[in-house]
C-alpha cells in the first residue's frame, strides 16, 4: 500500500523538518495534520505545506 502525500513527507525529510512543525507553521494541531493527510491533500494546500517547509529550513540554517 503505497502512503498518501509521500512528497510532503519525503520533502520534510529530506530539509530535516519534523511535520507537527509544519502543521504548527500553517496553524493546524499535529493530530489536525495527521488526519488530513490520511487522504490526498488539494495541490493548494499541499503548496502550502511545501512553502512553510521551506521557511522552517531557511530559519533552520540561518540559527545554526
Amino acid at each position: 500500500m503505497r502512503k498518501l502525500n509521500r512528497d510532503i513527507r519525503d520533502y520534510a525529510a529530506a530539509h530535516g523538518i519534523w511535520l507537527w512543525r509544519v502543521a504548527e507553521r500553517v496553524g493546524l494541531s499535529d493530530y489536525r495534520l495527521s488526519r488530513l493527510m490520511r487522504r490526498e491533500l488539494s495541490p493548494d494546500f499541499k503548496a502550502k505545506l511545501f512553502e512553510a517547509i521551506d521557511q522552517l529550513a531557511t530559519e533552520d540554517l540561518e540559527n545554526d
